[in-house]
């Protein structure tokens, strides 16, 4: 759960300036580019360092994980929207069968109480939802929903199923006003840079294809996220542990950032991880190449902190290309 977490979220942080960002400058004979660790949420753009920000600024070319603003993104997302509407709507006539209260109850809690009128039979999935989850992740749903009918189940998607008991889940967190608020996404170093880009009138690429994390890397992510859902502490031991991942990303050491990883679950870290940084290495040099050909300033990526790290890190991947690498302080 902590590695999950660690990873996806790369980190939460209080409001301060980053002493030691992770930023590095990797250069070619021919061009260079920045290279920022990021985090997703969290952090202020106001903490992040004038070292990184006039890299940013002088950049007209940034290059980030996923542009929400992207045409292909946006329609990919409006999809997976669609279909995760009519599947709740089959959850809930499906649990309404067995127990009418307890679906009026749910349905009120995600907004759908015409659950009852928009209810149309779902297609048949090239997969079953119990061969697409872990073993484990699939014992928890069966036993989350097992007043639903076989059948109707199996038909959900993974990620359905994930943002369905998220959204049913009341958490409670004692936490103060302030670590809520950097909680708020407004707060995401990557969309405020992004937004930054655009007010400049930068050119975005997005290093992900829209379907970056769909098959089975979404459905490791999927399961990964049920059971830690199920096997996580308290809300308030969850806020601790962020609070450390906070304070290692606020160091700045590089080797306690490349500790945190999913050492316990070698599948999922290849296909977040190494699989993606293998699919931006062409990405990040032809961009940078394309800056330096049009005599524009270095190309400036951001993306999660973790990618950087590691034989199979951007870093390491880069150096294998041909490019020296060094960190920027100051």
């Amino acid at each position: 759960m902590k590695a999950l977490f660690g990873l996806l979220l790369l980190f939460l942080t209080a409001c301060s300036t980053l002493s030691k960002p992770f930023l590095y400058e990797a250069k070619t004979a021919s061009n260079s580019m920045y290279i920022f660790g990021t985090i997703h949420i969290g952090v202020p753009i106001q903490d992040v360092p004038s070292v990184v920000m006039d890299k940013f600024d002088q950049s007209e070319r940034f290059d980030m994980e996923v542009d929400s603003k992207n045409y292909d993104t946006e329609k990919s997302y409006n999809k997976e929207a669609e279909k995760t509407v009519a599947e709740y709507y089959a959850i809930l006539n499906s649990l309404h069968k067995a127990n009418p209260e307890a679906a009026d109850r749910l349905a009120a809690r995600v907004e759908m109480k015409n659950y009852l009128q928009a209810n149309k039979p779902l297609p048949v999935p090239q997969k079953k939802l119990s061969q697409r989850l872990t073993p484990k992740a699939w014992g928890y749903a069966r036993a989350y929903f097992k007043q639903m009918d076989l059948e109707t189940l199996e038909k959900v998607s993974p990620e359905t199923i994930v943002s369905f008991i998220s959204d049913v889940q009341v958490v409670t967190v004692e936490a103060t006003p302030a670590w809520v608020a950097r909680m708020d996404p407004k707060f995401s170093m990557d969309l405020n840079f992004q937004s930054r880009a655009r007010e400049q009138g930068k050119q975005i690429y997005q290093l992900d294809d829209a379907e970056v994390l769909s098959g089975t890397c979404g459905d490791l992510v999927s399961s990964a996220q049920i059971v830690g859902y199920f096997d996580s502490k308290s809300a308030q031991d969850l806020v601790k542990e962020f609070e450390v991942l906070e304070k290692v990303y606020r160091s700045g050491d590089e080797s306690e950032v490349a500790k945190i990883s999913f050492k316990d679950d070698p599948a999922l870290e290849k296909c977040l991880l190494q699989d993606r940084n293998r699919k931006w290495i062409p990405r990040l040099i032809a961009d940078s190449e394309g800056a330096a050909m049009r005599g524009q300033p270095p190309l400036f990526a951001a993306f999660g902190t973790a990618h950087l790290f590691g034989p199979y890190g951007i870093l390491e991947l880069l150096k294998k290309e041909g490019y020296t690498v060094q960190r920027i302080e100051r």
